[in-house]
């Protein structure tokens, strides 16, 4: 097992079930659980609570739907590690080897005049984690495929619609995610985007 130190990991999270397996075995786990930087998850509440064994997500599940917040928390506060480790290391910190970090997305009044918008994000390509973006973060990762945010991220999009009448906006925008979530084989997508009137309004 090897060595993590106490700032790269997640500890005491619980589960009820219905969310990871033991690897080994493939029987569902409940109980104590931690979290690595690297996204792997261990039986215990740290290290040090034996025995340490590797669980997996169950594939329609996924630990990333039920514990999101929590997940993304963590992201974040491992993306600020990470990156300022490898910034005194001197090495290039170029967006495209970043990992990325949460942003909150305002649409600009020029989007409301059009009455939709892009949206961009990533899916962890190892569990079901989902993070908006930016477009310039969004494209530079297109273009840089053999990165770290690439290897790790896969990178999608979709166009959110945010005037109109209110039921319509709200089935169109479920209708989007719905069509997104199956032909890019995004599992979860919809349970993250649950909200089809988030930024909508009525007056624009």
């Amino acid at each position: 097992m090897p060595y993590f130190p106490k700032n790269r990991i997640v500890s005491n999270l619980f589960t009820q079930g219905k969310e990871l397996v033991i690897q080994s075995t493939g029987q569902e786990y409940k109980g104590f659980y931690y979290k690595t930087y690297t996204g792997q998850f261990f039986s215990g509440k740290t290290p040090q609570d034996k025995p340490n064994r590797k669980l997996v997500p169950i594939e329609d599940g996924g630990v990333g739907i039920s514990t999101i917040d929590q997940q993304i928390n963590f992201l974040n506060k491992d993306s600020d590690s990470y990156n300022k480790t490898q910034k005194n290391l001197g090495k290039n910190l170029d967006i495209s080897n970043q990992i990325p970090l949460p942003i909150t997305i305002t649409p600009s009044k020029d989007f409301y005049n059009i009455g939709e918008f892009v949206r961009y994000f990533y899916k962890k390509r190892n569990e079901i984690l989902y993070i908006e973006t930016t477009k310039d973060h969004y494209t530079n990762t297109l273009s840089n495929k053999s990165q770290g945010t690439y290897i790790l991220y896969k990178p999608f999009k979709l166009t959110w619609k945010l005037t109109g009448e209110t039921e319509e906006v709200a089935q169109t925008n479920r209708n989007i995610v719905a069509l997104t979530e199956k032909n890019q084989n995004l599992p979860g997508l919809s349970k993250y985007l649950d909200n089809p009137l988030q930024f909508y309004s009525l007056d624009s």
